[in-house]
Parts: C-alpha cells; structure tokens; sequence
C-alpha cells in the first residue's frame, strides 16, 4: 500500500503512521494481544447514550462495546 503524505513533516507523517499502525495491529504491548476482528449486525440507525450512531462508523475503525451491551434490548418490544 502506498501512502502519499504530501509535503507533510517527518513528525505529521510519523504520528500518522503509527496511529494506523496500532489501528490495524493493536497496541504494541508485552505479551502482544492481536485485535479482535468480528462483524456485527446492528440497526443502521443505532445510536448510543452518548450520540454516537453506528451509520458514522468506517471499516477498520475500532468499537468497543460496552459490558451492559445487552442483545435482550436490542430492539422494540411488542405488548
């Protein structure tokens, strides 16, 4: 893959390619532990407590679910 930086500096396009660097392999830590790599089906129009819809979400951007993540409550309820 061939990245085209520009004329950005040496520091620009050091910290970019580390950030995609720990994006795509985790976090360089002792012992390493690979990122998780599933696929998810949610509502397009899902959004959290905090506004954050999943329709905003790009491939190989990391989620983190929360542990009250609940699939009981995943959707409507019918009375």
């Amino acid at each position: 893959m061939f990245y085209d930086l520009g004329n950005n500096t040496f520091d620009q396009a050091n910290r970019l390619m580390q950030w995609m660097r720990t994006r795509d392999l985790g976090p360089d830590a002792t012992p390493y532990v690979p990122p998780i790599v599933d696929t998810i089906s949610v509502y397009a129009e899902a959004v959290d407590s905090s506004g954050n819809c999943v329709g905003e979400v790009e491939p190989g951007d990391v989620i983190t679910l929360d542990p009250t993540a609940d699939p009981t409550f995943a959707g409507p309820t019918l009375q």
